[in-house]
């Protein structure tokens, strides 16, 4: 049975690897990344819906991160992990999903945003999301927003307003992957001028300053 906590919300689990991971209150030191992901997540979460139980870092230790996933998917109705998704040597997620669970997919075609995860534990969804804040971001609208949406019965997912925009530099798209682009978009004359922002996957301000995305199939040119 579901752990529903009120009817056609669900319970969500966030939960964050990586040594290097400090909570805002700590103070840094040489080589720590304050965590911001999981607030992310967590308002993300109950913007569509949710209900959002958010969890502190976890250091890269192949049985604690098992470990709590393992009580997160018996006592939630659906599990986020977030960072640990790629093929680094302590990138322990995929191998602990595997462990208790099903992978479904690892890695899809979309940058940035490629190492997600998609799994089973427990007879719950499991989404690793990846460690960067806009690969973070864009899995999380791809994968788990879709998901909250069948869980809370929403006959679909909440469609983003597109607009007719002119580019104002050309793109060259990947060979390999649908990519999104942060523009800012703003009126000159009676055209909408596109403007694209930074396109890294740690870009995380980039985020803040763009007002949409312009998704670029693969192979295509702008």
């Amino acid at each position: 049975m579901r752990n529903v906590i009120i009817p056609q919300i669900i319970g969500n689990f966030g939960n964050i690897t990586g040594t290097e991971i400090i909570e805002p209150t700590e103070t840094p030191k040489e080589g720590d990344i304050i965590e911001s992901n999981s607030r992310m997540f967590e308002n993300m979460v109950k913007v569509e819906g949710g209900v959002a139980f958010r969890f502190p870092p976890i250091e890269d230790d192949y049985d604690k991160i098992k470990e709590k996933v393992a009580a997160a998917s018996k006592n939630y109705d659906f599990v986020i992990v977030n960072a640990g998704s790629s093929a680094g040597t302590e990138d322990f997620t995929v191998h602990v999903l595997r462990e208790l669970g099903t992978v479904i997919v690892h890695g899809v075609a979309i940058k940035p945003g490629k190492p997600v995860i998609l799994a089973i534990v427990n007879d719950k969804p499991v989404i690793g999301l990846p460690g960067y804040p806009v690969s973070a971001y864009i899995d999380f609208k791809n994968f788990v927003s879709p998901v909250l949406a069948m869980y809370s019965d929403q006959k679909a997912c909440k469609k983003e307003t597109a607009v007719d925009a002119v580019i104002s530099k050309r793109l060259v798209s990947s060979l390999k992957h649908k990519e999104y682009v942060r523009v800012k978009v703003g009126c000159v004359g009676n055209k909408i001028i596109a403007a694209p922002l930074a396109r890294g996957a740690g870009a995380a301000m980039s985020l803040v300053r763009a007002d949409g995305f312009c998704v670029i199939s693969r192979e295509a040119k702008v």
